[in-house]
């Protein structure tokens, strides 16, 4: 979704708070105001088990390390959140979420580093990467479902 003044950022407000079929958000584009980060946040946290959503930041919103730690921090007292965060390459502060992602099971190969944090009472896990994706949160859908993307993208972390 492109910034074309207020009217874009007051739909994209609409649409989250009201859309229960809302699963994509893409910010592209500049101009956009910094409270917009804020509606990514509210975003990611609709995102639950059958519900997985995903917001895409093409743009010069600058995501730091507080707002990954924010989102990360909200999946540890939640365990039940389905969300993945994308942003362009240069909008995050690289030393930090190396620093968090640090405290995670790092694993890498070219210029990929990602992170596997397993949630200590719920059956979920949260990935960090320092490219692309910057977070994904998952739950273990097994009980609800037939399909459990958790297992298939992460077998070896889907030992609860």
């Amino acid at each position: 979704m492109p910034y074309s003044g207020q009217i874009s950022y007051d739909f994209l407000e609409d649409q989250i708070n009201n859309s229960p079929f809302l699963s994509d958000v893409v910010i592209y584009e500049s101009n956009w105001p910094k409270s917009t980060r804020d509606l990514i946040a509210k975003f990611c946290l609709k995102g639950r088990p059958g519900k997985r959503v995903s917001a895409s930041v093409y743009c010069e919103i600058h995501i730091d390390i507080n707002y990954i730690e924010n989102l990360f921090d909200l999946w540890k007292a939640n365990g039940t959140l389905q969300f993945d965060l994308y942003s362009s390459e240069n909008i995050v502060d690289k030393e930090g979420l190396q620093a968090l992602m640090s405290k995670g099971q790092l694993t890498g190969h070219l210029n990929c580093h990602r992170s596997f944090f397993q949630h200590k009472t719920e059956k979920s896990l949260a990935v960090l990467s320092s490219h692309a994706y910057l977070i994904r949160c998952y739950s273990c859908e097994c009980d609800k479902f037939e399909k459990c993307p958790l297992k298939k993208l992460y077998p070896e972390y889907h030992n609860f």
